[in-house]
């Protein structure tokens, strides 16, 4: 059996999340720039950049 080596998080820890600005503006990007093409029964991922 698989052990899994992360320990639970504690609601203070998930509450106090303060990402950088540069971060979120990436992720940002990425998701405008992501496509998801859907053919017979394959999705194809595109990054148009």
């Amino acid at each position: 059996m698989a052990k899994i080596y992360s320990k639970p998080s504690s609601v203070n820890e998930t509450n106090n999340l303060n990402p950088k600005e540069e971060t979120v503006g990436f992720i940002l990007a990425y998701s405008r720039a992501i496509k998801f093409c859907n053919y017979k029964k394959t999705q194809f991922e595109t990054i148009l950049n």
